[in-house]
């Protein structure tokens, strides 16, 4: 069955991008907002809403056209945005109804489903806080594959880079992006 639903959703997610949606929801999401933190804090409130009925595979094979595009807009390292994505839709994992992993615990643990879900609304809490603070210093996610693959961030200055507000940083208005 599991199958079923990751071929289902490769097909929608190649749909998708051949109808152009990722671009009418760039548009509608640049109608509320132009701010490249609101455009991501959608995008993670959308994927945490996701991730709660669709398991990770399938949500990265449906939306990756509509993410990929709204990361290009705000200007978003695409490294960024995919750890973003992962640990977003990794929540989904553990919170109901979906919750598959909670639910394996549960049942291996012997415990009842109220309980587990008390005890982990802190990880969910905290996970949803690493998530909204990467947002604002991306240098947290982008500092090791910086370290290891330098030549994939060429004409980037590491450390101006995950500032806000510095040269480095890049505006939403630019249409030029280093090249990688």
């Amino acid at each position: 069955m599991p199958l079923f639903t990751v071929a289902g959703a490769g097909i929608f997610g190649w749909l998708i991008s051949y109808l152009g949606a990722a671009d009418l929801v760039v548009e509608f999401i640049f109608s509320v907002t132009r701010n490249r933190y609101g455009i991501m804090l959608m995008l993670i409130g959308f994927l945490l809403l996701i991730g709660t009925v669709l398991n990770p595979i399938s949500a990265v094979l449906i939306f990756l056209p509509i993410i990929q595009a709204l990361g290009e807009a705000a200007q978003i390292d695409p490294v960024h945005l995919g750890v973003l994505t992962t640990v977003t839709l990794s929540v989904g994992l553990v919170s109901p109804p979906y919750g598959i992993c909670l639910l394996i615990a549960t049942q291996i643990g012997e415990v009842p489903i109220v309980r587990s879900i008390i005890a982990v609304i802190p990880i969910v809490a905290l996970t949803v806080l690493v998530a909204v603070a990467s947002l604002w210093l991306p240098g947290i996610v982008l500092a090791i594959p910086r370290a290891f693959m330098p030549a994939a961030f060429v004409g980037q200055n590491a450390l101006l880079a995950a500032v806000p507000g510095s040269p480095a940083w890049p505006s939403l208005g630019s249409k030029a992006r280093s090249s990688r």
